[in-house]
């Protein structure tokens, strides 16, 4: 039952739609009523979702038809005002104007009238509801103005900025500063605004500021920044005059730095970090040294931020600080302020400043890359740079990483091999497993074995990886041939399998055990003969053991 009656009902709104005029909504449209019936708004919305741009013309008489029917409902107003914001023209404003003085309609009409910024109509539909409409509703029509920037209402405006009434007054203000221009600039030094609208009164200087020449807006941004303002207003002033009088705006800016006033040190440290001009940038360089060291790290990194090298060598002048925070930023920020030119200075700082390194790796100069790996070919502090090199993921290093070790120090040995992990390309293989076969040092074979085992799991083609490595086998020590064993297993494949063979010929007897039990563990099917074959003939019981159990392995695999 419960569902026939739902089914019922759905019917019966169906039919209410159809029955109360689905078909035409325009005729139902004065008389609407928010939630009547929703079929009129859905019935219009596509119409207009179905009407090209171009030939919306007799909707919008459709519209205003309806907006000044003698029966239309509050509703339907206000519901034309919000189409008419979409496709309104100069021929719908004397029908919007006529509701501009209703305190219920006003606002949705204003909202018309306001994307028609090209309409003198619509200006003057505003500027005269401004001098007939009720106090409550003028303040509404004053950003209605503002946001058209009609500077045709600045007197009107005026007058009420100078008004008694405080609340006009303060919108009047703000109007004067959102429609702009010489003409509202005037209106607002000529009137007098009283203690409470002080910061409103500065904020509209501030938006007139904008829409006048630097000459006059420089003045504007002093008498702010001098008179007793808020401090967002100070700190607006401050940002000004960075654009309209640099040569003023630098020495205010390396005052305050100098200062403690937390929020417009603030201030003053975005203005370096965005605003543009090269005497900025020297102003705030050369008073660098003379900031105290809590104050220098900010200062620093909005620099470095700001990212012009004519700052580099005053930011330099910091390393030698005693503070390590300003040291800190002072190296992070010649990351991003320096360049290839800067990689030598940053080497020798480097045997004692860890962070030198990280400003290496973040430098943005691709010729940084060139100038470390000739400091490198040089002799030049070579564990700092071949670390540099690695930080920078320069795979053109690795041939001189290579070079380098068999001559190098233990330290600068162990960063190399750890560099060439990342950096070694499948060329490199070669060169690398015959430096392995001639490393004594136990730590260092096995940061070599880590190297090449990494290296080559790195590259795109392992069966041609493979087949450079094997090409070194016969001739290779014994070190080498183990480490190029490991990785054939790893590997996989027949060449893998010819390598493996190679080395169960029972002469050398740590190479047949080691390939045995790489055999044993063999991750294809084709490793079985060899197994079964090593199962009867190994020279001893546990090598036959192990290779039985690797054949069981095997054929169990499916």
């Amino acid at each position: 039952m419960n569902k026939y009656m739902k089914l019922m009902c759905a019917i019966g709104c169906v039919m209410l739609c159809a029955g109360t005029g689905y078909s035409d909504a325009w005729e139902n449209l004065p008389t609407w009523k928010m939630g009547a019936n929703p079929c009129v708004p859905d019935e219009i919305e596509g119409i207009f979702r179905d009407t090209p741009l171009d030939a919306r013309g007799p909707l919008e008489d459709k519209l205003i038809a309806a907006l000044t029917a003698t029966n239309a409902t509050h509703d339907a107003k206000q519901y034309c005002c919000r189409m008419l914001q979409r496709l309104g023209t100069d021929k719908c404003v004397p029908a919007l104007a006529r509701l501009l003085d209703d305190p219920e309609t006003s606002h949705n009409a204003r909202l018309a009238l306001e994307r028609m910024p090209r309409s003198e109509a619509a200006g003057a539909a505003l500027r005269s509801a401004l001098g007939s409409a009720p106090d409550a509703v003028k303040v509404g029509i004053l950003g209605s103005l503002a946001a058209l920037h009609d500077e045709k209402a600045v007197p009107q405006v005026k007058t009420l900025a100078s008004g008694g009434n405080q609340d006009l007054a303060s919108a009047a203000i703000s109007a004067l500063g959102g429609i702009g221009g010489k003409a509202s600039l005037d209106a607002l030094k000529s009137v007098k605004a009283p203690d409470a609208l002080k910061t409103i009164y500065q904020d509209a200087l501030l938006a007139c500021a904008e829409s006048v020449g630097a000459a006059d807006a420089a003045g504007l941004y002093n008498s702010i920044y001098a008179a007793p303002a808020g401090k967002a207003q100070r700190a607006a002033a401050l940002r000004g005059l960075v654009k309209t009088d640099e040569a003023k705006a630098c020495g205010l800016v390396v005052e305050i730095l100098k200062g403690n006033d937390t929020f417009m040190r603030r201030t003053a440290l975005r203005s370096v970090t965005i605003d543009k001009g090269e005497a900025l940038t020297r102003a705030v360089a050369a008073a660098l040294a003379g900031l105290s060291p809590e104050n220098q790290p900010g200062v620093i990194v909005a620099l470095a931020n700001r990212g012009d090298h004519a700052a580099l060598q005053s930011v330099m002048t910091c390393l030698k600080s005693d503070a390590a925070p300003v040291r800190d930023a002072a190296m992070a920020a010649i990351g991003k302020l320096g360049d290839a030119g800067d990689v030598g200075t940053l080497l020798d700082l480097a045997k004692t400043e860890a962070k030198a390194l990280d400003a290496i790796a973040s430098l943005p100069d691709a010729a940084v890359d060139d100038a470390l790996i000739k400091a490198l070919q040089a002799g030049t502090a070579p564990e700092a740079t071949v670390k540099a090199l690695t930080m920078r993921n320069c795979t053109r290093a690795a041939p001189a990483f290579i070079k380098l070790i068999p001559s190098a120090t233990p330290e600068v040995k162990a960063a190399a091999w750890k560099g060439l992990r990342s950096l070694a390309s499948e060329p490199d293989l070669e060169p690398m497993i015959k430096l392995v076969g001639g490393i004594k040092n136990v730590e260092e074979q096995d940061l070599a074995a880590v190297a090449v085992k990494d290296s080559f799991a790195r590259q795109p083609d392992k069966q041609k990886s493979l087949e450079a490595l094997s090409r070194n086998y016969a001739s290779a020590a014994e070190p080498a041939k183990l480490l190029i064993l490991e990785i054939a297993q790893i590997t996989g494949g027949p060449q893998a399998l010819t390598v493996v063979r190679g080395a169960m010929e029972k002469k050398n007897k740590a190479l047949y055990d080691k390939a045995l039990r790489l055999l044993a563990a063999w991750p294809g099917r084709d490793a079985a003969p060899d197994l079964l074959q090593a199962a009867g003939n190994a020279p001893d019981d546990v090598g036959k053991l192990l290779a039985l159990g690797g054949y069981i392995r095997i054929i169990g695999l499916d």
